[in-house]
Formats: C-alpha cells, structure tokens, sequence
C-alpha cells in the first residue's frame, strides 16, 4: 500500500515537473515569438513599402506606418477587423474583397504570390500597385503577410509620357498625335449626329528662308507667336493643333454653311497678315490654308490630314496667302507628280535624257558667239518632253540636282571633246537649279571636275534666275562670290527683279541679262525693253533677248542695240554635232 502511495506521488511529482519544463518551455517560446514580433514591428514600421499581416478572421495583426496609410487605419490599429471593405482589381476582371481575391490565388498558387499592375480600392479611393502575398505562420496562429508596393509612380511615369507624346513641346498646343486622336472620335460623333466639321491646314509660307535669315531662335519664337494666334482666335467649337515644323492646324466643328464657313477662314486668313508681328521686331507673316470637310474628303483623321495637304500644296501652287478647297483632281496631280518623279530616277538610269545646243548669235555681227543648253527627254511614254514638263517635279522631290549634274557632266565631256578639235570657245549658258547651288559640295566638285578636263570656267555661263527668284540676292551672295572668283559670269532674266536688285547683283558679277520677246508685243513693252536695255549698258551689262520667233522682232532688238540673241528666227536647238558645223 505504501509502495503504491509513493509511487503515485512520484508519478505526480514526474508529471508536474514535466509540466513545469513544459510550461517554461512555452514561456520560453511565447517570449521568443514576442521578441520576434517585436524585432519584426520595428524592423518593418518604417519601410518604404505599404505593410499589413491579416489572420484568417481577417484582422488587422500588424500594420507598419505606410500600411496604416495606405489601408486608412487609426496609429495602433492590431488585433480588430478593417472597418472597411478593401477591394482589388486585376485586369479588366470586375473588383472583388482582397481576402476572396487572395484565396483564388492560394488555390492557383501555392506560397508566395507576387501580382503587378493591381488597383487596390478604399473607400472610393484608387491606388496603384504591385502586390506580394505570403501565406505564414505569424504569432502562434495561420497569418497572411501582404506588402503593397507602391505602383503609381510608374503610372504616373507613363501618364507623363502619354502626355509629352500628346503635347507639343515648343508651342503648347496639342501634337499631330492627339490631333488623329481627337479627329478620329469627333468623326465618330459627327457621324451619329449627321454633323460636318472641317480641317484647316496653315503653313507659314516662306518660313524655312526666315530661318535661315534670322535664326533658330527667332523661327521658335515665331512658330509660339503663332500657336498664341491660333489660341486666341479659337472658340468653342474650334480645336488647334501642331502637326510639325511650320504646319498648324485649326478644327472647326458643326458648321451649317459653307460659305460662312470659307467666310470665317478667310476673315483668319486676313488677321494673319494683318496682325501678326514679334514683340522686337515687325514681321510680315502670309499663311496659305488647304481646307477638307468630313465627311465629303474623308472619314478618319489620315485620309482628312493627307488631303489637307494636297489641298494646302494646291494653295501655295496659287500663291502666298491662297485658300485651297481640296478636290479630286489634287489627289490625281499628286499620283502624277509621284510617278513622274519615279520616271525621271529611271530615265536618268537608262540614259533617256540628251542636251541640244540652241546657238546664240552676236546681233552686230551675226555671228554665233554661244549656245543656250536645252536638255530633253525621250519619254518612253509622253514621246520627246521638253524641261519645262518634269522640272518642277525634279526641284520639289529633290532630283534636280541629279539633272543638274548629268547636265554638267554632258557639256563638260563635250566641251572637252571640241577643245580636242580646236573648235571655237563659245559661251555656254546652263541653268542651274536653287538646290544645286546650295549644295555645299556643289562649287568644289565643280572647280575639281574643270580641272580634271582641264576645261576654261569662264567658257560658262550659269543662269541663276530661279535661285535669286526664290532667295533673292542676299540668300545667295556666298554663292556668286565664289562662283566669281572661279571664272564662272552669271545671267539672270529681267522678269525675276527689279532695277535695285540688278544694280545690287551688278556690284557681284552680273555679265548677262536675259529679256523675253513678250516685251516685244506691244507698244508699252517695247518702251520698257528699251529702258532695261540702256539701264543694263550703263551697268555694263550684256542684254541676251531670248525667243526671238520672226525678222520683224529680230530688227526691233537690233534697234534697240540689244547684244545678243536666240531663238526659232535664228536655229533651232541642234544636236552636239550640228553645232560643230557653226563652229568650224
């Protein structure tokens, strides 16, 4: 009995020792797992990254300063349920409780779950992030650990980027970007309404010339001054945009009549001209306008755009300061232009082009003192054209300056050939196009290319009436003088300048002023011709009357002691070899 008795209090003594190392074993533990949730609060309350650790009753056991911001908790917020509901948003799926959210993804995914491009929604308040989700054990009961980085600064990044792409940085102004955007949606809305609008293209005429006169800087104020223009004379139903360089366009929306409409863009038209000028310096600006409607020219903002620049090429065709309506027959002209650019690449490819050598005759003496270079062409298609058919064409696309070339390099080699021969040195006139001589390369290689053939510049002539026409005289001053000091004389047509200009291009190294026989028509033209030609002698200036047709007008220019002379009254354009002949 008394074994019995002691061996139960042993038993009970055992026990209740083992108890008590159990019980400081899970003290032990307890305050372990309190230092360790200590260690972690404070390890984690003031991270960068929003915090919170849920339990599976869903309350809040821990959340660090940005957690507590982010979810709108009060400061101590622990151990109590979230007093509002805490949505997520993945993709386009509708918005759902993040705990129902974060059990979908336990059950796809077993772990560690990480989520980008999640909208998390409190509160009517919309947050984006990225998401990481970790499924633990946390203070002694199953826990979820939810870290919300935070995403809006890379939305915000794109924002910015969206925005920069959309806007204009020089003027303000909306880009051609939103302008196709914005285009495109308000034809979707005309088009429910059975409305029209209209596209407005402007171009600042001569702007590229201004640029080079005046600067960089001064074309970026210029092209802000106009942005403001626009800005100021635009109402509600009007909406500006910069398309690039020195085009704007104006969108009038819902107009009724086409006439009060035209009416209004020429009244924007007139103010252009009348108004503009900078703040220091008074400028003369003329825009040309191509105008297309929806939905008679197109229905989506391409089509309306490409054929308000047919309409606005069409315009300045007509000249500075046109309004141009777009039609059909400007696609049609564009389409012809595109291919006859393309023929004039091959035709130079398949040797199609040949040079004439129309003789120019000394009046006094009759005699044959120089050629006029004609160049035609052996259209595979049109028959034999002459360069007044495709030489528009050719300075618009760039190929001018091919023809320029294959022109310069045919005389050269025929020039050389005739030195060969001993023929008599002639005057070689040849136009040259304003592309050629802006060329920076243009007057080195051509120096370099006489040299080689050992050919004498001032046997040449160059015609730059089209190259002062468009620059004037100052554009190309650099030019001349260089041109001047190799040799080369230049002749001009009187038609393209004034008495001062000739007096100005005279200080340079003007040798030639060439007059058309149309002055020769009437009593008055006659009158003027008479007065250009003793002006030109009294600046020493040589008078070449071109197109002279009959004997009649042949007598009138030798009355008028003009020097020289062409045309179908004296030789047609003859082949290098017929010229030889006239030479001999």
């Amino acid at each position: 009995m008394d074994l019995v008795v002691i061996g139960s209090i042993g038993l009970v003594i055992v026990i209740s020792i083992i108890a008590i190392l159990i019980v400081i074993s899970f003290k032990k533990k307890v305050s372990q797992h309190k230092g360790e949730v200590k260690l972690y609060k404070s390890a984690n309350e003031y991270q960068t990254d929003a915090m919170a650790v849920f339990s599976e009753k869903e309350e809040v056991l821990f959340s660090n300063k940005a957690g507590r911001k982010l979810l709108d908790l009060e400061i101590h917020y622990e151990n109590q349920v979230i007093p509002h509901e805490i949505l997520v948003q993945s993709g386009n799926n509708e918005p759902q409780n993040i705990f129902e959210f974060i059990q979908k993804q336990e059950n796809i995914t077993q772990g560690m779950i990480y989520l980008e491009k999640i909208i998390l929604l409190i509160d009517e308040k919309k947050h984006r992030i990225n998401l990481y989700i970790d499924h633990s054990k946390w203070n002694m009961e199953n826990s979820i650990i939810c870290v919300f980085q935070d995403a809006n600064s890379d939305f915000r990044e794109k924002e910015n980027m969206k925005k920069l792409a959309e806007t204009d940085f020089l003027t303000g102004l909306p880009s051609q970007f939103r302008a196709s955007l914005d285009i495109n949606n308000l034809a979707v809305e005309a088009q429910k309404r059975s409305e029209r609008f209209a596209l407005c293209l402007f171009d600042i005429n001569n702007f590229k010339q201004m640029r080079v006169a005046l600067g960089h800087a001064y074309a970026n104020t210029l092209l802000k001054k106009f942005a403001q223009f626009l800005e100021k004379i635009k109402h509600k139903d009007m909406y500006a945009y910069r398309l690039g360089c020195n085009n704007f366009i104006l969108v009038i929306d819902n107009f009724k009549r086409e006439k009060v409409l035209l009416e209004t863009i020429e009244e924007i038209s007139s103010e252009i001209s009348r108004l503009f000028s900078l703040e220091y310096e008074d400028v003369h600006i003329v825009s040309s306008l191509g105008v297309v409607l929806f939905p008679e020219h197109g229905k989506n903002a391409n089509k309306l755009i490409d054929r308000a620049y047919m309409a606005l090429d069409n315009a300045n065709e007509k000249g500075s300061g046109s309004i141009s309506m777009y039609e059909e027959s400007h696609q049609k002209d564009q389409a012809d232009e595109i291919k006859l650019s393309q023929e004039i690449r091959l035709g130079l490819q398949n040797k199609e082009f040949s040079i004439l050598y129309e003789p120019i005759y000394t009046i006094e003496t009759n005699i044959v003192s120089g050629a006029n270079i004609v160049l035609q062409w052996n259209h595979p298609r049109l028959g034999i054209i002459g360069k007044d058919k495709f030489l528009d064409v050719a300075e618009t696309t760039g190929q001018s300056i091919d023809i320029d070339n294959f022109i310069i390099d045919e005389v050269v080699r025929q020039r050389k050939l005739w030195n060969n021969f001993n023929f008599k040195n002639i005057h070689l006139f040849m136009a040259i196009s304003p592309s050629q001589l802006h060329l920076e390369s243009f007057i080195p290689d051509l120096a370099s290319l006489f040299e080689e053939n050992g050919i004498d510049p001032q046997d040449f002539i160059f015609d730059v009436s089209s190259s002062v026409a468009k620059d004037g005289v100052k554009g190309c001053h650099n030019q001349f003088m260089k041109l001047k000091k190799m040799g080369i004389a230049l002749a001009i047509e009187n038609l393209d300048i004034g008495a001062s200009t000739m007096e100005e291009l005279n200080k340079h190294m003007i040798h030639t002023l060439k007059v058309n026989s149309s002055l020769l028509k009437s009593d008055q033209g006659q009158e003027v011709l008479k007065s250009i030609i003793s002006l030109a002698h009294a600046l020493d200036i040589e008078v070449f009357a071109e197109n002279i047709k009959s004997k009649k007008e042949a007598s009138i220019i030798h009355k008028f002691e003009c020097d020289k002379a062409q045309g179908e009254h004296y030789s047609k354009p003859l082949a290098p070899f017929e010229l030889q002949e006239f030479l001999r």
